[in-house]
């Protein structure tokens, strides 16, 4: 949820409402938040990979997380969203 606040106040645009987006809502494109949650989502690495490996693993980790809550978000009404579009609701 911060992740997304965070990228609504850093870029998030008004678009006209329409049947799917209510009126008034800031939106902000999911890359935006996606870009916005891995740098909040700190992954600490045991150094037992190389760096490639570990870095790869962590971003394969934080996408999981990541879909998991917008998942969670969006079933309970907190956060609304259509192509890509994601706002507060």
């Amino acid at each position: 949820m911060r992740a997304l606040r965070d990228a609504l106040s850093q870029c998030g645009e008004h678009l006209p409402g329409t049947s799917a987006i209510p009126p008034g809502v800031n939106t902000v494109h999911g890359d935006r938040w996606r870009s916005r949650y891995f740098a909040l989502d700190v992954i600490d690495t045991d150094g037992s990979e190389d760096d490639a490996k570990a870095s790869a693993r962590a971003r394969d980790t934080r996408l999981k997380r990541f879909t998991r809550a917008r998942k969670a978000l969006q079933e309970a009404g907190m956060v609304g969203g259509i192509n890509d579009l994601w706002w507060l609701s």
